[in-house]
Protein backbone atom coordinates (compact mmCIF):
# COMPACT_ATOMS: atom_id res chain seq x y z
CA UNK A 1 0.00 0.00 0.00
CA UNK A 2 2.88 2.37 0.84
CA UNK A 3 6.45 2.25 2.23
CA UNK A 4 5.24 1.30 5.74
CA UNK A 5 2.35 -1.08 5.04
CA UNK A 6 2.62 -4.35 3.14
CA UNK A 7 -0.48 -6.46 2.41
CA UNK A 8 -0.16 -9.98 1.01
CA UNK A 9 -2.75 -12.56 0.04
CA UNK A 10 -2.96 -15.80 -1.85
CA UNK A 11 -4.51 -19.19 -2.46
CA UNK A 12 -2.86 -22.55 -1.82
CA UNK A 13 -3.94 -25.84 -3.43
CA UNK A 14 -6.31 -24.09 -5.84
CA UNK A 15 -7.39 -27.34 -7.55
CA UNK A 16 -8.06 -29.15 -4.24
CA UNK A 17 -5.55 -31.97 -4.76
CA UNK A 18 -4.44 -34.19 -1.88
CA UNK A 19 -1.12 -32.89 -0.58
CA UNK A 20 1.25 -33.63 2.28
CA UNK A 21 2.70 -30.85 4.41
CA UNK A 22 6.38 -31.53 5.07
CA UNK A 23 6.77 -33.73 8.14
CA UNK A 24 3.02 -34.23 8.73
CA UNK A 25 2.85 -37.90 7.71
CA UNK A 26 -0.64 -37.62 6.22
CA UNK A 27 -2.26 -36.41 3.02
CA UNK A 28 -4.74 -33.54 3.36
CA UNK A 29 -7.21 -32.20 0.75
CA UNK A 30 -8.49 -28.64 0.82
CA UNK A 31 -8.11 -25.13 -0.53
CA UNK A 32 -6.46 -22.52 1.70
CA UNK A 33 -6.89 -18.76 1.43
CA UNK A 34 -4.62 -16.41 3.36
CA UNK A 35 -4.12 -12.70 3.92
CA UNK A 36 -1.41 -10.92 5.88
CA UNK A 37 -0.43 -7.41 6.84
CA UNK A 38 2.96 -6.07 7.89
CA UNK A 39 3.31 -2.58 9.33
CA UNK A 40 6.79 -1.11 9.82
CA UNK A 41 7.39 1.91 12.06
Amino acid sequence: MNDQILVTSGVENLFDKAYRAHGSGQNEPGVNFYIGTEIVF
